[in-house]
């Protein structure tokens, strides 16, 4: 529980120095003669701003599928959560994404937070090594990735124990 609460309390620290401004208000007097305090916003300081965004990515299989999951854990602030979701496939077992083929992909405008995004693809009655990715962006800042390891599944879509000589 005392962890909990300082969990909270820091986030409640670090949303304080967020919205903190280096800009000093400036008194400007206003038509009465009496000054009245306002400092401008920039562009930045008016869009919405998300100051914390937890996403988990999975991969899983059954009936002859395969399924990426993409799910916002938490988001702290107002924020727009844009996803691009991927499932790549190969016959051997590859360390990156870039060594297998796009099977398929999927977008979303906005992810909100405890929803999940999915991404479902027969396996056609094939084994084959699966990866998902996710590319995601919160607001305007940069791309992100996750991605999950590379997983042997079954033309059946269950999950394979293999070796590796690597």
């Amino acid at each position: 529980m005392k962890a909990l609460y300082v969990f909270f309390a820091s986030l409640l620290l670090i949303a304080g120095m967020f919205f903190a401004s280096d800009k000093p208000e400036t008194a400007e007097t206003n038509d009465t003669g009496i000054p009245a305090f306002s400092r401008s916003l920039t562009e930045e300081e008016v869009e919405t701003r998300g100051i914390m965004t937890i996403l988990s990515l999975s991969i899983s299989g059954g009936d002859g599928m395969i399924t990426a999951t993409v799910k916002n854990e938490f988001t702290l602030g107002n924020s727009t959560v844009r996803i691009r979701l991927y499932l790549y496939a190969s016959y051997e077992f590859q360390e990156s994404y870039l060594d297998m083929e796009l099977q398929d992909y999927a977008m979303k405008s906005d992810l909100n937070i405890f929803k999940t995004y999915s991404l479902s693809l027969s396996t056609n009655g094939e084994q084959k090594f699966w990866m998902a990715r996710v590319r995601y962006k919160v607001d305007n800042g940069d791309w992100q990735v996750k991605e999950t390891n590379c997983i042997l599944y079954s033309a059946e879509g269950e999950e394979l124990e293999w070796e590796t000589s690597k």
